[in-house]
């Protein structure tokens, strides 16, 4: 892979990977900020709650009781206050809802779920949670809640301590079976505030997509403005020097340099590469003077070697001949080694003496003796030739019949280049007939 494409896709996966750090970074930042304007709103509808049932418990419920001297709960109670006016902004906002729940209330209509239970169960747990928030599924809407803990005051307990004390209206209302026991100072319900999510969510999430597309022009346009500067900077500057490579490449002899060397990491490696085509060019000479010097002695060499393979064709062919003679020869050939064990033996051998040459070889030459011949006359034999000299005379043999013959011999050491004797050569002439003529003349 060239090496702009790598940079261009690391150029390009890290925009991507910028892109996909500023997409979670984005989810993250959506989700908090949907959460902090989805508390924003709750509380302020929330804090509006309960400075009416403020006004209400402290200001206009006694002004009523001194002015009329009765109860009506439409105009006394702090919670018909506070949820008519929820009730009168639900019709501008019917999404935003306020109830304010108890476990044991006067209205049943603020008995709290099971959910607003668990709320209060747990502001009664812990006296130090100033309140529970979160999102939450309601009727397969995402809505954000944020609940409150009603502290039962000195004026709730007007109506909701016990049934004799309690206003007669109230009772006559509700009945004397729920809504007493209240304590001052206990947690006896809460107020909630549920907002619907979703406003919030797509209206951030416009402003995400507006955020992302603006970075994915925005790192387009960094892309391909560092693809333009690394083609001028980088890759215009790296084809050039590897177009000079080329040529030098073809003709290491020749005078090419890189032009207009900069002052940066590439300049440098230019400069480096002028340095190396500079020895390259003297290597090269270099290696053609001595390409030249070692093809004049390998010449010199091969006309050496032809003169030895002429010479060594002369050598064998003067051996196949001397080979053919001894074949042929009348006479019988027997070549020992210096311990006296047959190596070779000729035709005129095996045609005398009827040994072949496989039973012959590996032999001693003892194997012919007669037993006409003294211990001495073979010791003398072997001191001789053992020493360096020829020795010559007549001697009688058995052949493997078991028939006696005579033979005229003449045994000579052969010797190595160090003047070592390796080997023992004899050449034997059958003269039974001759001795067999001499016989018969000494017993006419």
């Amino acid at each position: 892979m060239k090496p702009s494409a790598k940079f261009g896709g690391s150029v390009i996966l890290c925009c991507v990977a910028t892109l996909a750090g500023l997409a979670w970074v984005l989810v993250r930042q959506q989700q908090q900020l949907v959460e902090e304007d989805a508390r924003g709103n709750a509380e302020t509808l929330l804090n509006f709650a309960e400075a009416c049932r403020r006004y209400a418990n402290n200001t206009r419920s006694p002004a009523l009781r001194r002015g009329e001297g009765c109860i009506t709960p439409e105009c006394d109670s702090a919670t018909f206050l506070v949820r008519g006016v929820f009730s009168e902004l639900g019709r501008e906002t019917p999404e935003r809802t306020l109830r304010e729940v108890t476990l044991n209330p006067l209205n049943l209509h603020n008995l709290a779920d099971a959910e607003e239970e668990a709320w209060i169960r747990r502001f009664q747990a812990e006296p130090g949670l100033a309140e529970v928030s979160g999102f939450r599924q309601k009727d397969g809407i995402e809505q954000f809640y944020l609940a409150r803990p009603i502290v039962a005051g000195r004026a709730c307990l007007s109506c909701h301590g016990t049934p004799a004390a309690a206003p007669r209206e109230m009772v006559e209302r509700y009945g004397p079976d729920h809504g007493y026991g209240w304590k001052e100072g206990a947690v006896e319900g809460a107020v909630v505030v549920a907002i619907p999510a979703e406003p919030l969510r797509v209206e951030h999430s416009a402003v995400k997509v507006s955020v992302l597309a603006a970075g994915g022009a925005l790192a387009l346009v960094l892309v391909l403005l560092i693809g333009a500067l690394f083609h001028r900077l980088v890759n215009r500057r790296l084809l050039r020097a590897a177009a000079v490579m080329e040529q030098i490449a073809a003709n290491p002899s020749g005078a090419l340099r890189m032009e207009g060397v900069a002052a940066d990491e590439i300049g440098t490696m230019e400069g480096v590469f002028n340095r190396m085509a500079d020895s390259l060019r003297a290597a090269h000479a270099h290696l053609e003077t001595r390409v030249a010097q070692r093809t004049d002695e390998l010449g010199r060499v091969n006309r050496a070697l032809q003169d030895d393979i002429a010479e060594r064709q002369r050598a064998e062919g003067q051996l196949r001949q001397l080979s053919r003679a001894v074949e042929q020869s009348a006479c019988s050939v027997v070549i020992t080694d210096c311990s006296g064990v047959i190596e070779y033996v000729n035709p005129k051998f095996v045609e005398v003496t009827g040994y072949t040459s496989e039973e012959a070889i590996g032999q001693n030459p003892r194997l012919l003796k007669s037993g006409r011949h003294p211990p001495e006359f073979y010791k003398e034999l072997w001191a001789t030739i053992t020493s360096g000299r020829e020795w010559r005379g007549e001697f009688c043999n058995r052949r493997k019949d078991g028939s006696h013959y005579w033979e005229s011999a003449c045994i000579s050491p052969v010797r190595d280049s160090a003047g070592i004797i390796t080997h023992f050569v004899a050449v034997k002439e059958d003269i039974t007939a001759r001795k067999r003529t001499e016989e018969a003349l000494q017993e006419s």
